[in-house]
């Protein structure tokens, strides 16, 4: 759901978040949707992915494989754990936040807690 109502798009229909209805309980394991709906025009929007068996393309001798779930945050905390968090560590903190220029605009830092700046 959305944290904040942005302002609307001139010539767009938009919808507020309180005018959205979270029908993930009614949806069966078939995939079926079992839901009587209040009267009125309603629009079903179903949303979903799946992992298409992309396989790694810069990784090192040894660590090629499947590409993570990106919607997972067990997965991508793993990912951070195995990867980003490592380099950090052996480098320093101080080494990390280098990385951005010297007045910190538009440039992505790193930081020991995982917070992403710009």
């Amino acid at each position: 759901m959305l944290h904040e109502e942005g302002p609307s798009t001139p010539g767009e229909q938009d919808c507020e978040s309180r005018q959205l209805i979270d029908l993930t309980k009614q949806v069966d394991a078939s995939g079926r949707l079992n839901w009587n709906a209040p009267a009125g025009a309603w629009t079903v929007l179903r949303l979903g992915y799946t992992l298409l068996g992309a396989k790694t393309k810069c990784a090192s001798p040894g660590a090629q494989g499947l590409e993570i779930d990106f919607f997972s945050a067990q997965a991508m905390d793993l990912h951070f754990a195995e990867t980003a968090e490592k380099l950090i560590a052996a480098a320093g903190l101080g080494a990390a936040a280098r990385l951005g220029d010297a007045s910190g605009v538009g440039r992505t830092v790193l930081a020991a807690d995982r917070r992403v700046g710009v």
